[in-house]
């Protein structure tokens, strides 16, 4: 099975709204936990808040890099943990939305599910075409 698509399409997995919230919650996550830590005086009252923090720098970092590519091959997104599912895997397909946020939700043959998240007018349209090609409960091929 080939790709629904004439062209591939790539961009950032998360909107710009999303990722300048995300921005300004991390930033307050930061300040809120070196108030509080300079508030407490012994050296170990860092360690909870510095491991806190340096997970919620990780996750952000990664929210940041996203790309969602959509090509040939199939739909990947990178991030801290990749997603791909490779066209003849994909079984079917639906857009779910959260807000302004636009997801493509797929299932693959063997019955996995994976969101893909599209930040850009050109991944949503993408994501469309993907859905109206494999709608939810057409038939199995076999």
């Amino acid at each position: 099975m080939s790709s629904p698509l004439p062209v591939p399409v790539s961009g950032p997995a998360y909107s710009v709204a999303a990722r300048v919230g995300v921005s300004v919650l991390t930033a307050l996550v930061f300040v809120a936990g070196a108030f509080d830590t300079l508030a407490q005086q012994p050296s170990r009252a860092w360690l909870l808040p510095g491991a806190g923090l340096a997970v919620v720098a990780g996750s952000y970092y990664f929210l940041m890099r996203a790309v969602t590519t959509i090509d040939e091959h199939g739909i990947r997104q990178s991030g801290l943990i990749e997603r791909r599912v490779e066209w003849p895997e994909l079984r079917s397909a639906r857009i779910a939305g959260f807000g302004g946020a636009k997801r493509l939700a797929v299932r693959t043959e063997s019955g996995k599910f994976h969101v893909f998240h599209g930040g850009t007018p050109a991944l949503e349209q993408a994501f469309a075409a993907i859905a109206a090609a494999h709608p939810p409960g057409r038939p199995d091929p076999s």
